[in-house]
């Protein structure tokens, strides 16, 4: 039991490595949003298969304990080391509740980083669109007719930021 929970040990390390190498990548902000969401999806994975072999590590050390135990039941340090078994248990999924927790919350600031440059890409397009379109109405040598063209630019283009406006009230 005890070279198998050395080895199972080694595995456990492994997916600490990996899980440290999609952090890096999802923590890196010269790399694209969609890398790093990549990246943090795959974080989730290892840490779900992590966990497996955490708990079965654990649960390999809490059945060797209670084989300790039930061979000599009143030995009050294999009651300690039993009991101590089952707290590296619950230990193991504390910390794995909070690694997991840690990857969720970054998932969702990754989610709100791309809503927030789909917003700006939104608005530059837009801003750019209707800067050609001034530009266009500008050359329209009918003063009249270039009064209404920039006139209606401008209405359809408050009307635009005004929608946008009232979009980011209700999505924050």
């Amino acid at each position: 039991a005890k070279v198998a929970a050395t080895e199972l040990q080694g595995v456990v390390e492994e997916y600490d490595r990996k899980a440290e190498k999609e952090r890096q990548i999802r923590d890196d902000t010269t790399k694209s949003i969609k890398e790093r969401i990549d990246a943090n999806t795959r974080l989730g994975k290892i840490l779900e298969e992590q966990q497996k072999a955490q708990l079965a590590l654990a649960d390999q050390v809490v059945r060797a304990a209670k084989a300790e135990l039930d061979a000599n039941k009143s030995n009050v340090d294999l009651q300690v080391a039993y009991n101590q078994a089952l707290n590296e248990r619950k230990g193991v999924l504390a910390q794995i509740t909070g690694i997991q927790s840690e990857q969720k919350m970054n998932e969702v600031a990754l989610n709100n980083e791309l809503i927030a440059l789909n917003k700006a890409k939104e608005a530059s397009d837009n801003e750019l669109l209707f800067s050609q379109k001034k530009n266009n109405a500008e050359a329209i040598t009918d003063e009249v007719k270039k009064i209404d063209e920039l006139q209606a630019i401008r209405d359809i283009e408050r009307e635009k930021e005004l929608k946008r406006l009232q979009a980011n009230i209700v999505t924050g």
